[in-house]
């Protein structure tokens, strides 16, 4: 039973647990830096903190000074991106103050917390097309949200082979984080394709509505415009936080910077310039804390020119570099630092480091993509006998399909793993399932999870029942649940299905009455057994249902967990009117709609971790292997071959966070030839290791000279043997004498293909770009269609470019 708590209730709270004035306990340990931060009075507060410079302290920290200070809990509201980052914050601070005070901030992702307030008061919202929600909403996963969309462009009578569902439902996402609704799209829609775009935008959120349901991106979006269009919702909040924290500020979209700015300031964007802002920030913050050099979401909507741009928007801002870095080594510091500095947007700063100097950075070329897994499985086996564990080495590869030939090569060591970004616990059927049978108790509205289980377990209900049963709805304007309760009334029914729909009716009824008493795990425990579902997976009696089984086991451990940690904090008004809190069950839904990869991420035992370096932000190893570090690979393809600069500087941003979850020991992996699509391709060290100090790196030669010339074309020098491991051969060395030597071959390249790319293009031709001018090209890499070429610029340096993309045009 959660515990309401008003205004005196939280002093009498406060008076009791006789929080102690002398702030040292919470300023102790704190560099000079941090320290400024943590006790930074009133204003905005921008915090650049690098890598591993102690950011989740400080805004710990900080939180816990405002209190010291005689800020309330409940006036704190403090924003992450992930339910991890949160938990963590939250479990800090109930060491720092106490967990009854912990309990009273508002702590939770960006999600999560416009979830709490549509909760509220999403009924008060109105939309130009008149759409409408009701409190008890479902929130739909991406896989709901991409079918609905696909219903839409059926519905229209378009081709999803034009309009491709996932595809568009990525646009429309896009489109949410940037502010537009289906209208706004529509009104400056430039072409045929995005007129219909706009109009699969409309009837998505209208279906959208008529189940009740929001989809993600809806989450911040329609806050944002109660926000904007609701004065007294809006002042509410105003007042009620004084004090906003936000983690990750480099992350945040239009949108979010949107929420965080009305919060805060209190007013529309449009009201800024008649504002006066003298006295706007008396007895209050906003403290957001980021790294430009860490923003790598772009592809899902961040825009990291927001902070780059925080301190024009708020001129009354102080800002602070967190610089002093307390994971890595000295030696790995100074390799990030030197390759992100190629970066021409950022706020600069340089990682100071506070350990020992340490080892070089291992370098390590294969021959292919399965010598490169064959060398990370040796070297994890011989690190491991020197005691290290094997949860204590981190895989990071650009995409997933590099993942399969490292996963052959550790089950052949038998050495375990695990992988971050694979099948979701909350994406398994069983799961989904037992979740749709939920959202349709709580939301009988959401007509998408019905239609899910409407047939779970197997009641005879067929595409082509449904279909009839659909029609007659639509017919009639009804929603599908109102006429299953009327099932009577469809005509061509037969008493058999007639009877299974009833029985189906009848369950989801008595569970909906049941929802209002049971617990979460009474409740599941019911809708197993009597729906039958527990029952026929167990029939199946085989290891794969075994494993179901278990999973819906864990489940029921989860609901027991939220029950246990649970803690609604209600809502008041100027008034004191109190606002009803959504039900446990709506809560949960919420929440477990709204866990990501790394919110599920533990540590399962004595296990490797391999991830794509997106999903390694925030996480560190002692020891981390960069896997596929090629041009085309990483960086990417489409950042080497498009116009824009700040696609391959987010490459860059993206190995800096790779190279700085390393504390103790860093490998840059990479090979010559590659098996992409079927077809075995030559590949090119990447750049990110060309701009590293060379005198940093143990096992790369890199550099313009004739020698690196023949050894990237794979020209074997005799009585040279290839570095394989660290332990069997420290270097390069002369092999006179030696026997078992592993000899570099050379390729077999025909002379028609060397004469194709010579024809092509050669040293020292004069070229002209679009974009980038005349220029002059320096080297030429690969043959035919394999054909890269590095070309220097007059005034925009040198760029490496495929010449099938960019056009180049030879003048001389």
């Amino acid at each position: 039973m959660a515990v309401s708590f008003t205004s005196t209730m939280l002093v009498e709270i406060m008076n009791q647990l006789n929080l102690n004035k002398d702030t040292s306990f919470i300023t102790s340990g704190l560099n000079i830096n941090q320290l400024s931060a943590v006790t930074h009075e009133d204003g905005p507060l921008l915090v650049i903190a690098g890598a591993g410079s102690g950011k989740t302290k400080v805004l710990t920290h900080r939180i816990a000074y405002l209190i010291s200070s005689d800020f309330m809990p409940e006036n704190i509201l403090a924003v992450t991106f992930t339910n991890k980052a949160a938990n963590e914050m939250k479990e800090r601070l109930n060491c720092l103050l106490s967990k009854e005070i912990a309990n009273l901030l508002w702590i939770g992702t960006f999600h999560s917390i416009c979830g709490r307030i549509l909760r509220h008061d999403i009924h008060k919202l109105q939309l130009p097309n008149g759409e409408r929600w009701t409190n008890n909403f479902v929130i739909y996963d991406e896989s709901d949200s991409t079918n609905l969309v696909k219903g839409c462009i059926q519905a229209l009578d378009l081709d999803n082979k034009v309009y491709v569902p996932k595809s568009i439902k990525s646009f429309i996402s896009s489109l949410k984080s940037q502010g537009y609704e289906a209208k706004s799209f529509g009104d400056i829609a430039k072409n045929h394709r995005e007129i219909k775009i706009s109009e699969i935008f409309d009837l998505y959120q209208k279906e959208l509505a008529k189940n009740n349901a929001l989809d993600f991106d809806d989450l911040l979006l329609l806050t944002v415009k109660l926000l904007e269009q609701n004065e007294r919702v809006r002042n509410y909040y105003h007042k009620r936080f004084s004090q906003v924290l936000v983690d990750e500020f480099q992350d945040t979209n239009t949108v979010q910077y949107e929420l965080v700015r009305l919060i805060s300031e209190g007013f529309p964007k449009e009201e800024r310039h008649n504002i006066q802002r003298d006295s706007l920030w008396e007895r209050r913050g906003l403290t957001v804390v980021g790294d430009v050099d860490q923003s790598i979401y772009s592809w899902r909507g961040a825009d990291f020119k927001i902070i780059l741009g925080f301190q024009n928007d708020f001129p009354e801002n102080k800002l602070i570099k967190l610089e002093h870095n307390y994971r890595s080594s000295e030696t790995i510091l100074t390799v990030a630092d030197t390759i992100i500095k190629n970066n021409k947007q950022r706020i600069e700063k340089t990682l100071l480091p506070t350990k020992d100097k340490g080892e070089k950075v291992i370098c390590f070329e294969a021959e292919d993509e399965i010598e490169e897994a064959e060398y990370i499985a040796k070297e994890v086996l011989y690190q491991s006998k020197k005691g290290l564990k094997y949860s204590d080495f981190g895989v990071l590869y650009r995409t997933n399909a590099q993942s399969r030939a490292i996963e052959e090569a550790l089950i052949k060591k038998n050495i375990p793993y695990q992988i971050v970004g694979g099948f979701r616990f909350y994406e398994r059927k069983e799961i989904k399932d037992v979740i749709a049978y939920l959202k349709v108790i709580y939301n009988p509205s959401d007509t998408i999870s019905l239609k899910r289980i409407i047939n779970i377990p197997k009641r005879g209900l067929g595409a082509t029942t449904l279909s009839k049963i659909e029609e007659y709805a639509n017919q009639n304007n009804f929603s599908l649940y109102k006429t299953l309760l009327e099932i009577k009334d469809v005509p061509e029914l037969s008493e058999k299905i007639i009877v299974s729909v009833q029985n189906f009716v009848e369950l989801i009824e008595h569970l909906r009455k049941a929802a209002k008493s049971l617990s979460l795990s009474d409740l599941l425990d019911q809708l197993l057994k009597k729906s039958g579902y527990w029952d026929e997976i167990q029939e199946e009696g085989t290891l794969d249902s075994e494993e179901r089984l278990g999973n819906l086991q864990e489940l029921y451990s989860i609901a027991n967990e939220f029950e246990a940690s649970t803690h609604l904090n209600p809502v008041f008004y100027e008034n004191n009117e109190e606002i009803q809190s959504p039900s446990l069950l709506g809560d949960f839904l919420s929440q477990i709609s709204l866990y990501t990869d790394l919110d599920n991420l533990k540590q399962a035992g004595n296990k490797i971790t391999l991830m794509t370096l997106h999903l390694a932000k925030g996480l560190e190893y002692p020891i981390v292997f960069i896997a596929g570090l090629e041009e085309g690979i990483f960086p990417h393809s489409r950042s080497i071959n498009s116009l824009d600069d700040d696609e391959i500087e987010e490459e860059r941003r993206l190995m800096y966070v790779g190279v700085t979850r390393a504390k103790e020991k860093l490998y840059f992996v990479y090979a010559r030839a590659r098996r992409i699509f079927g077809m075995r391709e030559q590949a090119m060290v990447s750049r990110f290791i060309g701009e590293a100090p060379k005198n940093l790196l143990n096992g790369y030669y890199g550099g313009l000279d004739e020698s690196v010339s023949n050894k990237k074309l794979h020209v074997s020098k005799k009585g040279i043997k290839r570095k394989y491991s660290e332990y069997e051969v420290d270097e390069l060395i002369a092999t006179k004498g030696v026997t078992n030597v592993t000899r570099v071959i050379a390729p077999k390249i025909s002379q028609s293909s060397v004469q194709i790319s010579q024809s092509l293009f050669a040293v020292g031709n004069k070229v002209f770009h679009e974009k980038f001018g005349k220029g002059t090209i320096e080297q030429v890499f690969g043959q035919s269609e394999k054909l890269l070429v590095n070309v220097s610029f007059e005034s925009h340096g040198k760029k490496l470019l495929d010449p099938k993309y960019a056009k180049l045009i030879k003048t001389d």
